[in-house]
Parts: C-alpha cells; structure tokens; sequence
C-alpha cells in the first residue's frame, strides 16, 4: 500500500507534474502487480509460453519497464508526497 501525502510546496509543481506522477505510481504499481500474478501462477505451474500469452511479465520485462518508469526526466519534480507504508 502507499499513502500520497502532499505538503503545501508540492502543489507549486502544478497539477500536470502532480497527475503525472500519481499516473507513474499507478503503471508501476501495475506492472508489480502481473509480475507477482506471474510468479503466482508460474509457482503452480503454468508453462511459461502460457503466462506469456496473458501478457504478464517476466523477470527481464518488469526490470526494464522499472528502470523506464523511475529513469529521471528533464521535468522531474522530487517525489517528497510518496511514502510507503
């Protein structure tokens, strides 16, 4: 679970760099998802072609899309409202 708490400065990035890193969350958050689901259904075996089918990731797809979604950008704003719980 994560918890967005926003202190008064975040709201001076403005509403798109808000929006756009709560979208970040929300397709990493995702992506982590089909990968357990993957292991999941792999650990009562699944053949892999199978799990490849339903579109879940493997191990080398969730590292690469992981490294794509935290890779900063030129219009990076700091994360500081994100807190794991």
């Amino acid at each position: 679970m994560t918890d967005l708490q926003f202190q008064s400065g975040d709201y001076a990035h403005g509403a798109g760099a808000l929006a756009a890193e709560i979208v970040r969350l929300a397709q990493r958050s995702t992506l982590l998802a089909r990968a357990r689901r993957r292991e999941t259904l792999a650990g009562i075996g699944l053949a892999p072609v199978l799990l490849d089918r339903l579109g879940l990731p493997d191990p080398e797809t969730v590292a690469a899309e992981l490294e794509r979604l935290d890779a900063p950008t030129a219009d990076d704003v700091p994360h500081t409202w994100v807190r794991a719980l």
